[in-house]
Protein backbone atom coordinates (compact mmCIF):
# COMPACT_ATOMS: atom_id res chain seq x y z
CA UNK A 1 0.00 0.00 0.00
CA UNK A 2 1.03 3.28 -1.02
CA UNK A 3 1.65 5.77 2.31
CA UNK A 4 0.70 9.69 1.84
CA UNK A 5 4.40 10.59 1.13
CA UNK A 6 5.00 7.60 -1.71
CA UNK A 7 2.45 9.17 -3.41
CA UNK A 8 3.71 12.64 -3.41
CA UNK A 9 7.30 11.24 -4.86
CA UNK A 10 5.37 8.90 -7.40
CA UNK A 11 3.21 12.29 -8.42
CA UNK A 12 5.73 14.50 -8.54
CA UNK A 13 8.25 12.52 -10.40
CA UNK A 14 5.34 12.06 -13.01
CA UNK A 15 4.86 15.38 -13.14
CA UNK A 16 8.47 16.13 -14.00
CA UNK A 17 8.31 13.40 -16.43
CA UNK A 18 5.54 15.17 -18.26
CA UNK A 19 7.10 18.29 -18.36
CA UNK A 20 10.78 16.89 -19.68
CA UNK A 21 8.72 15.40 -22.43
CA UNK A 22 6.60 18.17 -23.37
CA UNK A 23 9.61 19.92 -23.71
CA UNK A 24 11.18 17.61 -25.67
CA UNK A 25 8.30 17.61 -28.01
CA UNK A 26 8.18 20.73 -28.14
CA UNK A 27 12.11 21.62 -29.19
CA UNK A 28 11.84 19.09 -31.43
CA UNK A 29 8.75 21.02 -33.21
CA UNK A 30 10.78 24.38 -33.14
CA UNK A 31 13.48 22.56 -34.82
CA UNK A 32 11.77 21.11 -37.05
CA UNK A 33 9.92 24.11 -38.16
CA UNK A 34 13.00 26.20 -38.41
CA UNK A 35 14.69 23.71 -40.71
CA UNK A 36 11.66 24.11 -43.01
CA UNK A 37 11.73 28.12 -42.72
CA UNK A 38 15.45 28.01 -43.36
CA UNK A 39 14.68 25.69 -46.35
CA UNK A 40 12.17 27.96 -47.84
CA UNK A 41 14.45 31.06 -47.49
CA UNK A 42 16.99 28.92 -49.29
CA UNK A 43 14.66 27.99 -52.26
CA UNK A 44 13.46 31.75 -52.49
CA UNK A 45 16.78 32.58 -52.55
CA UNK A 46 17.72 30.38 -55.46
CA UNK A 47 14.80 31.15 -57.50
CA UNK A 48 15.64 34.91 -57.12
CA UNK A 49 19.16 34.13 -58.68
CA UNK A 50 17.76 31.80 -61.26
CA UNK A 51 15.55 35.28 -62.25
CA UNK A 52 18.50 37.57 -61.99
CA UNK A 53 20.46 34.69 -64.70
CA UNK A 54 17.29 34.60 -66.48
CA UNK A 55 17.34 38.43 -67.13
CA UNK A 56 21.41 38.53 -67.62
CA UNK A 57 21.47 38.71 -71.37
CA UNK A 58 17.96 40.87 -72.16
CA UNK A 59 18.46 43.29 -69.54
CA UNK A 60 21.71 43.17 -66.79
CA UNK A 61 20.30 46.40 -65.05
CA UNK A 62 17.13 44.21 -63.96
CA UNK A 63 19.75 41.55 -62.73
CA UNK A 64 21.39 44.06 -60.79
CA UNK A 65 18.28 45.31 -59.20
CA UNK A 66 17.05 41.80 -58.09
CA UNK A 67 20.61 41.07 -56.61
CA UNK A 68 21.07 43.89 -54.56
CA UNK A 69 17.48 43.18 -53.07
CA UNK A 70 18.05 40.40 -51.99
CA UNK A 71 18.71 39.94 -48.02
CA UNK A 72 20.58 37.32 -46.02
CA UNK A 73 23.38 37.26 -48.37
CA UNK A 74 25.72 36.61 -45.50
CA UNK A 75 23.71 33.56 -44.09
CA UNK A 76 23.54 31.43 -47.10
CA UNK A 77 25.51 28.64 -47.52
CA UNK A 78 29.15 29.13 -48.97
CA UNK A 79 27.69 27.68 -53.10
CA UNK A 80 24.45 30.25 -52.83
CA UNK A 81 27.47 33.29 -51.98
CA UNK A 82 29.17 32.26 -54.23
CA UNK A 83 26.51 32.16 -57.24
CA UNK A 84 25.48 35.61 -56.13
CA UNK A 85 28.70 37.11 -56.66
CA UNK A 86 29.06 35.31 -60.07
CA UNK A 87 25.84 36.79 -61.40
CA UNK A 88 26.91 39.74 -60.33
CA UNK A 89 30.17 39.54 -61.60
CA UNK A 90 28.70 38.90 -65.07
CA UNK A 91 26.46 41.63 -64.73
CA UNK A 92 29.44 44.53 -64.25
CA UNK A 93 30.61 43.94 -67.24
CA UNK A 94 28.02 45.03 -69.60
CA UNK A 95 26.79 47.27 -67.17
CA UNK A 96 30.40 49.00 -66.51
CA UNK A 97 30.10 48.24 -62.85
CA UNK A 98 33.72 47.42 -62.86
CA UNK A 99 34.43 48.01 -59.03
CA UNK A 100 31.51 45.79 -58.19
CA UNK A 101 33.11 43.07 -60.44
CA UNK A 102 36.80 43.27 -58.60
CA UNK A 103 34.19 43.26 -54.88
CA UNK A 104 32.27 39.84 -56.20
CA UNK A 105 35.92 38.43 -57.02
CA UNK A 106 37.53 38.91 -53.77
CA UNK A 107 34.41 37.44 -52.42
CA UNK A 108 34.36 34.02 -54.29
CA UNK A 109 38.38 34.23 -53.61
CA UNK A 110 38.04 34.37 -49.90
CA UNK A 111 34.94 31.77 -50.01
CA UNK A 112 37.21 29.37 -51.40
CA UNK A 113 40.14 29.76 -49.67
CA UNK A 114 37.55 29.49 -46.29
CA UNK A 115 36.13 26.61 -47.34
CA UNK A 116 39.95 24.94 -48.44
Amino acid sequence: MLDAYNYNELTHSSIVEVTLLRLFVISWLILLCSKHLFANDFNTFEKKLDEAEDYLTVNPAQSITILENLTGLQLMPPELFIRWHLIYARTAVPTSHYDELYTSIDAIKLTISNKS
